[in-house]
């Protein structure tokens, strides 16, 4: 079966407290209903991280187009379930919505029996914002150039490699797992708190092997303490030129890793349609803004995403099911 490039991908993806942020301008008035307070968005992490960065992108644009006080609010903490509740929980009109990731969305309802929420029950799919890949990196040191020779590197000195991960049920660790599941890499677990830690310790060597989203990694990149060798994209990224995607490493079943992971608004769930469709709406202009796809581009490293809540809603039943899929394949009892 012919494989997908990326953009090719993202186009059949489209068919197929603490911490506050606010902004203020004067109604330019889109949606009666939201014209007169404050939206709140809720971020499941703390301020400075890739969704949290995003969300705030949109905020602003969202402010611009709507003429409404747009609110970013930190929640962090208990798998996003803080954040996840509260939502949950709220009054469908519009006032409060979560900016869901891929992780919370898909991965975490999958495979953990701890979660108090089901995604396509209990929310409303607003719109996606963008999709994006990881970076797969190792030690500078270690004796090896590619993720083949890592893969035979590991065969051969067994017990001597290991791999980082934000936590138990993380998607670095989950996706690594399936990398070991396809490749027959092999590779203890090392689990951490966030990206920023395991990359740390891959600089230092502590750690040989991480998947972590690019914009933690490339400033470890850039520098030389890390060795990027593969990309969870399908091709080469204009970003990490030199650096092969999934299709390039010809490792069989290596692309169901993409997408590592996406953002995307939601609200409680029996929101109005016509409302749904009006922030639809509006995101969609927010992604068309040529500034905007340069800032998710080449600062999140994001891809710029442009669709409606129901190819949003479809998107995020298929990786359900894929994770869910992985979750029995590598007997994940979470």
């Amino acid at each position: 079966m012919k494989q997908l490039n990326r953009r090719e991908w993202l186009k059949k993806a489209g068919t197929g407290c603490a911490g506050l942020a606010l902004v203020t301008s004067p109604l330019m008035g889109l949606a009666q209903s939201l014209a007169s307070g404050p939206i709140r968005v809720l971020v499941g992490m703390g301020a400075g991280g890739a969704t949290d960065s995003i969300a705030r992108l949109y905020a602003q644009k969202l402010l611009e187009q709507l003429g409404s006080p747009v609110v970013i609010e930190n929640k962090p903490g208990a798998f996003q379930m803080q954040a996840i509740n509260s939502v949950k929980d709220a009054a469908p009109n519009g006032r409060m919505l979560y900016m869901g990731t891929g992780s919370s969305l898909s991965l975490f309802p999958a495979i953990r029996k701890d979660v108090s929420y089901d995604p396509m029950k209990d929310f409303s799919f607003i719109g996606l914002t963008g999709i994006s890949s990881a970076v797969i990196t190792i030690n500078a040191e270690l004796p090896v150039k590619t993720l083949q020779e890592l893969i035979d590197y590991s065969a051969q000195n067994p017990g001597q490699i290991n791999y980082g991960s934000a936590g138990v049920g993380s998607a670095n660790h989950i996706k690594t797992e399936y990398l070991k599941l396809v490749s027959g890499l092999k590779a203890e677990h090392i689990p951490y708190k966030s990206d920023t830690d395991i990359l740390i310790q891959v600089a230092a060597g502590t750690v040989h092997l991480s998947i972590t989203t690019i914009q933690s990694a490339m400033p470890f990149i850039k520098d030389g303490r890390v060795r990027a060798i593969a990309v969870t994209a399908p091709k080469e990224l204009s970003y990490l030129p030199g650096v092969p995607g999934t299709e390039e490493v010809a490792i069989k079943g290596l692309e169901a890793i993409e997408p590592y992971s996406y953002f995307g608004l939601v609200g409680p769930k029996n929101m109005p349609e016509k409302l749904i469709g009006e922030l639809n709406s509006t995101i969609n202009k927010v992604s068309s803004m040529p500034d905007v796809q340069n800032r998710m581009r080449d600062t999140f490293y994001t891809e710029p995403f442009i669709g409606t809540p129901d190819d949003f809603r479809k998107m995020n039943q298929r990786e359900i099911d894929r994770a869910r899929d992985l979750g029995q394949k590598l007997n994940l009892n979470l």
